[in-house]
């Protein structure tokens, strides 16, 4: 869990790195293309992620039950 949470967390500030390179306005319109598609495929995953953590905690707390074919 620690190495997810870890991972999860260099990831974001990846993410977060690329909005600002977007942001500075420094890039050409090329590269901010490029940043921009790896960003948002790197959002996507990174919902994918959140969205999987979000169930186990709530699997967890008792709050939802556990799918059948996750048993």
């Amino acid at each position: 869990m620690k190495e997810q949470q870890l991972k999860l967390e260099d990831r974001l500030k990846e993410l977060e790195s690329m909005v600002e390179q977007l942001e500075s306005g420094k890039l050409s319109i090329d590269e901010s293309v490029k940043v921009y598609e790896a960003g948002m495929a790197l959002a996507k995953d990174l919902e994918k992620q959140l969205t999987s953590l979000e169930s186990r905690i709530l699997v967890a707390s008792g709050e939802e039950e556990v799918p059948f074919d996750a048993q």
